[in-house]
């Protein structure tokens, strides 16, 4: 583990949800590192906090008491719109269920990031309206599209570009999922469940895609509840009510 540079870091991270008239504790004060181009599972059973733990980290929720910080920022006194911008600029997310529109091909799927980035929208993860027109603008020396292709010739499917979800394989899906998670160059990758969806085999051709990308210096955090997964990473973290255990 790189502890001399922290991309994650949490103090006293605390959480509690109010739920009719009680209020349930889903974080009880998690303090935990995570050194840039680590690769870290996190295995935790229902209920254990592991759940609320993705929420805050990827910045879709606050802590009630203790510190976030990624890259050194304290996030959790951002507000709603400069935490979208984390989100957009600095976070990349892997889903279970792939998450993609499936009205839009794989290209535009990819770079839906970049074109709410351009746009200055708060997007996340296809959830409104494309702006093709966004398309056209130049986003650094590479236009959006330009850098949504590059990302998936990296995972594979340059040639699957066109076609819209409902035309690819689960796995193909996930590794368009990947390239999304990639194209806006982030400094955290959280893969929640990646291989929940897919067959055990289709399901090592992912892992050994997150593996490939942990070698090229990416940092990664997986959620996962099989233990075979978990094990292909440099190391595991275990939450149970709450807490990280030691």
């Amino acid at each position: 583990m790189n502890d001399q540079n922290p991309v994650i870091e949490t103090q006293n991270l605390t959480k509690t949800y109010r739920m009719g008239a009680a209020d349930v504790l889903a974080l009880r004060g998690v303090d935990m590192r995570i050194g840039a181009g680590d690769f870290v599972a996190l295995m935790g059973s229902s209920g254990s906090g592991k759940s609320t733990m993705m929420h805050l980290l990827g910045c879709l929720d606050t802590p009630t008491a203790g510190r976030y910080l990624l890259e050194g920022r304290d996030v959790g006194s951002l507000s709603a719109q400069e935490r979208a911008r984390v989100r957009n600029q600095r976070i990349g997310f892997i889903f279970q269920t792939f998450n993609l529109l499936p009205r839009l091909t794989a290209l535009d799927n990819v770079a839906l990031p970049l074109l709410y980035r351009a746009a200055g929208g708060q997007g996340d993860n296809g959830t409104s309206r494309l702006d093709h027109g966004a398309g056209s603008r130049a986003t650094g020396k590479q236009s959006p599209r330009e850098r949504a292709l590059a990302a998936l010739t990296r995972v594979g499917l340059a040639d699957r570009a066109g076609h819209r979800p409902t035309q690819l394989s689960g796995g193909q899906r996930q590794r368009v999922a990947i390239a999304r998670a990639l194209v806006g160059d982030p400094a955290l990758i959280l893969a929640d469940e990646p291989t929940g969806n897919l067959d055990s085999s289709t399901g090592g051709d992912i892992m050994r895609l997150l593996a490939e990308l942990h070698a090229e210096g990416r940092t990664l955090l997986l959620v996962t509840h099989d233990r075979a997964v978990a094990e292909q990473a440099e190391y595991t973290l275990h939450m149970r009510d709450g807490r990280l255990l030691p």
